[in-house]
């Protein structure tokens, strides 16, 4: 026959091992995408071809909630909506600074002599900084052959915009 001492240890053994599976389980819906649910005419928000964001309820079998699922365009709420159409529009108005800058010289990865700037945040100096390359190519970062790439962009779109896109706050 178990002791109530015994019974006791299995209970909390099991409570912590509840409280761990629960914290896997809310950490998994935090990691997935979402994904509204048709079934649910469930709502969401989405960027227009405008930039705008917009709201719709998702309707079984339609091509739009389709469209908006496969391009990674639909979100819970309105301000991560909002947080992802500030980011491509930052980093398209990146790319134009760089294009500019650039003139009519293209970036050669292969020519190792040919410096690329791109820019970083420093996370121990709180500060936006830059690197160069030659033949290193980051993903996701934007390439410039001018120095004042960096100068022009924090003029252009602002250092705490810059540092928001970087830092994904």
């Amino acid at each position: 026959m178990e002791t109530r001492q015994k019974l006791k240890e299995t209970i909390n053994e099991l409570r912590d091992k509840l409280k761990e599976a629960q914290n896997k389980l809310e950490n998994l819906d935090k990691n997935e995408r979402f994904i509204p649910n048709p079934k649910e005419e469930e709502l969401y928000y989405f960027i227009d071809s405008m930039g705008r964001v917009r709201t719709t309820t998702a309707i079984p079998a339609s091509d739009f909630d389709k469209g908006t699922v496969d391009f990674y365009n639909c979100f819970k709420t309105k301000e991560e909506a909002k947080r992802e159409a500030n980011k491509i529009l930052i980093r398209r108005k990146l790319e134009d600074i760089a294009r500019r800058l650039n003139g009519d010289e293209k970036i050669d990865w292969d020519n190792s002599y040919q410096l690329k700037y791109h820019i970083l945040y420093n996370t121990e100096g709180k500060c936006l900084t830059y690197k160069t390359t030659s033949r290193l190519k980051n993903e996701g970062s934007v390439y410039c052959l001018d120095k004042n790439f960096i100068d022009e962009a924090i003029k252009e779109i602002g250092e705490k915009e810059l540092v928001n896109y970087i830092t994904n706050d």
